[in-house]
Order: structure tokens, then sequence, then C-alpha cells
């Protein structure tokens, strides 16, 4: 009868540490990917969206591309290079 009670207190104190456990653990998970996540989110914003269209295109295209991406980022900076230029997003004309 005893030993009954003991391993029932025994149980319970187990399943409690382990519960105890388990929240610890979900809470340093959700920091974790909480703070990953928004790592994520400012690497996404701090890249350009390049739109590119060969000599053929119209301006009624372009200017549907501009659009459509304004409508989607709001503040936008457009930047028209020739083929020639340099696409990587960095000014190299000293300007």
């Amino acid at each position: 009868m005893e030993s009954e009670v003991l391993r029932d207190a025994l149980l319970i104190i187990v399943v409690l540490a382990v519960f105890l456990l388990g929240i610890f653990v979900m809470k340093r998970l959700d920091k974790f990917l909480s703070e990953n996540y928004m790592l994520q989110l400012k690497e996404m914003t701090k890249k350009p969206m390049r739109i590119i269209h060969n000599e053929r295109a119209s301006a009624e295209d372009i200017l549907s591309d501009i659009k459509m991406v304004k409508a989607k980022a709001g503040k936008v900076k457009i930047v028209i290079l020739d083929e020639d230029d340099d696409c990587d997003g960095q000014n190299n004309m000293g300007w």
C-alpha cells in the first residue's frame, strides 16, 4: 500500500517536472524563432527588387511593372541602367 502511494507520488512529480521542462523549452524555442524571423524579415527588406526588361519592352510594360511594385512596396526608388552598367546595386559612378 505504502509503495503504491510512493509510486503514484513519484509519477506525479516526474510528470510535473517533464511538463515544466516542456514549458521552459518551448519558451526558449519561441524566443529563438522570433529572433530568427525578425532577422530574416530585415534581410528581405534590405534586398532590392530588380525588374529587367530588354530593348523590346514597351513603355506601357515598364510603367505597369513600376505601378505594380509601387502598389506592393509603397515607397520605391527607381534606377534605370544601360546594359553596360553594373547592376549589383552599388553606385560606382561617384554620385
